[in-house]
């Protein structure tokens, strides 16, 4: 056995005894970017190992201002910089200003659609959190625009239902399907199985059959194939399901009479005639069309069949190609007597419906359910409509954005319509075709924020509701210009606003409450959701914060940034000419660095200045023993 020679280290840090290190050379590199012959010595200077072998030399970096954040929350000039230290890049760009986060891996989803390693990472850039864990691959901003999908379930908006590859039906949420929990398993047309009739009819699928759905389910999609055994299959899943080989794309050759005696057949699929069904080897479930569930939206597009679909699913519901857009040339006569068909449109006239080939369900026009905001759009008939809604529910086309032009004198006499808009007099009424329901402006229901804006008839309205409750068109935001003096004589006002005088009350167009500031009332709920204000304090939610009138800092409680610094002493000297116990302290009271090391002590001498100890004007003690120390955190050990 071969003895060990040893030899006396002497450690560089005065608590540590002699160690006793063998002379073999096996370098290690330690945390303090020094290599040490073996791992005896570097242990014995008490230096964490980074890594086996030698220290990578000294990085030479091009001065190239390319800033990258460091996972240590350091900002560096560029990659060559950080990679010179060994950090892993957290981003690109300076890392943010006194926000470090430690290095915990506890992810969460923002709203906008981002991942974050952890709360504090979401909290520094205030963004709100959407839930815990990553974001989904697809993940979207919640902006509330909700839309239906084929479905039946509601997306908050095209992205989201884009993002589940799911088709959309309407615009707008789903309509709200109550279903008794009943097991009797029916199978939809789209190859799936719902557990009855009401779910089914709830997502508006046409039935296939009674029971699940068997194991091989495919959806109801015409791209026929023909197989090698002579069939023609709906589509090539069909063809699969029966493990058959594909002949050709398209049906199988089958000389059929041009005859249209419609039979639908067990697949929910309509053929010409029976000869079309026997051809596509399918069973006949009864004669005539088969049912077809179609959205009730109106976009006509004519068939080559010369028929008028209210849109291009009840096209493809008929089995017939579109030959253009729009409605099949009719000669009818420009009458206007409505009339409601049976699919829910209204028609100018019995010819327009019987154009379109559609049985009439009642004289007068179909209801239509639309919202009741007032965005008037002018139609092709001269008539204004409260909205893009209304104008389509009357199968009109639009002319123009805004009111059609309408002569009417410009005297305010207000009166409420019907359709619960405010108009200057009867004329604007009458040429909106609306009936009167009460002299005065309509009733509308806005809320008390106070955001003022300027109209276009030079009032200032409390927000924007009230100005289009008002029907009026937005000048600019904020108070319009009104001269008023600038004395302070504080006015409360009916709107619960305090107002410099009474001339700023009037130019408002607010009643006067009463004289003096208005009493602030605040009522909030007692939900615990905190968040932290610009003033450093954490409020229980928004709301409190709101009431303040406090400006919002982040979600979450309140932090003290300086309580993530770690509890090492290494002084600096920053610009307050205070010494902090290490650059993150210094870093947490937004002070910069003057140097390494404890400030000098400032000594006063008399009335005429500040002397060192040698009594020369205006020097600093250089006697950094005594330096003055920051940092609060005197009852972990340090100095202060």
């Amino acid at each position: 056995m071969k003895g060990l020679i040893f030899v006396l280290v002497f450690s560089s840090v005065g608590a540590n005894p002699l160690c006793p290190c063998p002379l073999n050379y096996e370098p290690v590199c330690g945390v303090d970017g020094k290599t040490y012959n073996n791992e005896c010595h570097q242990q014995c200077v008490g230096v964490a190992k980074k890594s086996d072998g030698k220290c990578p030399p000294v990085c030479a970096c091009q001065l190239i201002d390319e800033p990258v954040c460091g996972v240590d929350g350091k900002t560096y000039s560029n990659q060559c910089e950080l990679d010179c230290v060994g950090v892993t890049k957290r981003s690109d760009g300076k890392c943010p200003p006194v926000c470090a986060c430690q290095l915990i891996d506890e992810p969460v989803c923002g709203v906008d659609g981002k991942s974050y390693s952890n709360q504090c990472e979401l909290d520094c850039v205030g963004v709100t959190k959407r839930s815990d864990g990553e974001c989904p691959v697809c993940a979207c901003q919640l902006i509330d625009e909700p839309v239906c999908g084929v479905d039946g379930k509601t997306y908050s908006n095209q992205c989201e239902l884009d993002c589940f590859g799911v088709t959309k039906r309407s615009d707008g949420e789903c309509p709200v399907c109550a279903c008794q929990l009943i097991d009797e398993p029916v199978c939809g047309v789209d190859g799936k199985s719902y557990s009855n009739q009401c779910e089914l009819d709830c997502v508006g699928v046409t039935k296939r059959s009674d029971g699940e759905c068997p194991v091989c389910a495919c959806q109801l999609i015409d791209e026929p194939v023909c197989g090698v055994d002579g069939k023609t299959y709906s589509n090539q899943c069909e063809l699969d399901c029966v493990q058959v080989t594909k002949k050709s794309d398209g049906k199988c050759p089958c000389a059929c009479p041009r005859n249209y005696e419609p039979v639908c057949g067990e697949d929910g699929v309509t053929y010409s005639n029976e000869c079309e069904l026997n051809c596509g080897q399918v069973t006949k479930k009864s004669d005539g069309k088969c049912p077809c569930a179609c959205p009730r939206n109106y976009e006509p597009v004519c068939g080559e069949d010369g028929v008028t679909y209210s849109n291009e699913c009840e096209l493809n519901c008929g089995q017939v190609t579109k030959k253009s857009d729009g409605k099949c040339p009719c000669a009818c006569p420009r009458n206007y007597e409505p009339v409601c068909g049976e699919d829910g449109v209204t028609y100018s006239n019995e010819c327009e419906l019987n154009c379109g080939q559609v049985t009439k369900k009642s004289d007068g026009k179909c209801p239509c359910a639309c919202p009741r905001n007032y965005e008037p759009v002018c139609g092709e008939d001269g008539v204004t409509y409260s909205n893009e809604c209304e104008l389509n529910c009357g199968q009109v086309t639009k002319k123009s954005d805004g009111k059609c032009p309408c002569a009417c004198p410009r005297n305010y006499e207000p009166v409420c319509g019907e359709d619960g808009v405010t108009y200057s007099n009867e004329c604007e009424l009458n040429c909106g075709q609306v009936t009167k329901k009460s002299d005065g402006k309509c009733p509308c229901a806005c809320p008390r924020n106070y955001e003022p804006v300027c109209g276009e008839d030079g009032v200032t309205y409390s927000n924007e509701c009230e100005l289009n409750c008002g029907q009026v068109t937005k000048k600019s935001e904020g108070k319009c210009p009104c001269a008023c003096p600038r004395n302070y004589e504080p006015v409360c006002g009916e709107d619960g606003v305090t107002y410099s005088n009474e001339c700023e009350l009037n130019c408002g167009e607010v009643l006067l409450r009463h004289s003096g500031k208005c009493e602030k009332i605040c009522s909030c709920t007692k939900i615990y959701d905190p968040v932290c204000g610009a003033d450093g304090i954490t409020y229980s939610n928004l709301c409190l914060l709101n009431c303040q009138d406090v400006n919002w800092a982040y979600n979450g409680e309140c932090f003290d940034p300086c309580a993530i610094c770690p509890n090492i002493y290494k002084p600096v000297c920053g610009s307050s000419l205070l010494t902090y116990p290490n650059e993150c302290f210094m870093a947490c009271k937004k002070v910069k660095k003057l140097f390494d090391g404890s400030c000098p002590k400032l000594t006063p001498h008399g009335n005429d200045g500040i002397h060192n100890n040698q009594g020369n004007r205006n020097n600093f003690n250089t006697d950094n023993s005594i330096g003055n120390y920051v940092g609060g955190r005197g009852q972990r050990g340090f100095p202060i």
